[in-house]
């Protein structure tokens, strides 16, 4: 095999693995949405199943304080969608949803996004 053809199939082979991270499908309450009321959990779906133990989701007022939540779950029906409920009550403002998910092959992908609850 020549050099060339050898970079190739490295190159999609990492390409392959790098797309095998979990990555968000949707989030409830979605980025940017802005509720009439205050939401009850936060849901995240990915594009395959997390490592519960060591995947998680926080919640951030404007003050960038932290929000109590419940632990971080996999819905037992889709393994696919890791819920955390809110365990106090949303004044209205903005919040900013902070997630972390791991992969069977155990690495580990992160993001953040702000949603708002009105007056």
């Amino acid at each position: 095999m020549n050099t060339k053809a050898l970079l190739l199939a490295l190159g999609l082979g990492l390409a392959t693995n790098v797309y095998a991270h979990p990555r968000v499908i949707s989030a409830t309450p979605a980025e940017n949405e802005i509720l009439a009321s205050a939401p009850t959990n936060i849901r995240i779906e990915f594009t395959e199943r997390p490592v519960a133990k060591f995947s998680g989701i926080e919640l951030l007022d404007a003050r960038n304080q932290a929000v109590p939540l419940g632990p971080s779950e996999l819905l037992a029906k889709d393994s696919k969608v890791l819920v955390a409920p809110i365990t106090s009550k949303l004044e209205p403002g903005d919040y900013t949803v902070v997630w972390h998910a791991v992969a069977a092959d155990t690495h580990r992908v992160d993001g953040r996004y702000t949603f708002h609850v009105r007056p």
